[in-house]
């Protein structure tokens, strides 16, 4: 800016908090936003979800806290058939309720998201099982079960990592 800092730029230090936007007395006058956006989800609609890598772990937890909710409907993968089986048994047990309208509120498939062919079919399966598809998590993800530096891991083991955690995402995204 020529000719200095302008009058209105008010340089804040490191531990200072900047003041609300609508606390100045000339928004406070103008009576602050006309509408305020709630981020709270309406509870009149469902929301389809579908979670990768959700047999364990993180992937497992987030698909429990989607069908915490009572209206969310949930699509659950992971490479192996039983692993999801089993999950789906799991989630269906802990939430005895999951049943909306004579329809189950979880499903999974098995789906390797490092191939393409793969993906397409969760993707299909998905839409009809849930209707819609809002919110796509993509969670699946490996380090090949070790943990070792870059430098020892072997061929197999890095083509399996980037497969699986880079064109995964991609072929989920597309």
């Amino acid at each position: 800016v020529m000719g200095g800092r302008p009058k209105n730029l008010r340089v804040v230090g490191r531990n200072q908090a900047l003041p609300h936007p609508y606390s100045h007395p000339r928004a406070r006058a103008q009576g602050g936003p006309k509408q305020r956006l709630s981020r709270r989800r309406t509870p009149c609609r469902m929301l389809g979800v579908v979670v990768t890598g959700s047999t364990k772990g993180v992937g497992l937890a987030l698909a429990r806290e989607f069908l915490k909710t009572g209206d969310d409907s949930v699509v659950i993968c992971s490479r192996n058939q039983e692993q999801v089986d089993k999950a789906v048994k799991l989630l269906l047990q802990e939430n005895p309720n999951l049943s909306s309208q004579g329809r189950n509120r979880v499903g999974g498939v098995a789906c390797d998201v490092s191939k393409a062919k793969d993906v397409v079919n969760l993707r299909e399966y998905a839409s009809e099982f849930l209707g819609h598809v809002d919110i796509w998590v993509n969670n699946a993800g490996t380090n090949a079960y070790q943990f070792k530096p870059l430098i020892e891991t072997g061929s197999e083991d890095l083509q399996e990592i980037v497969e699986t955690n880079t064109l995964g995402l991609m072929f989920c995204m597309k």
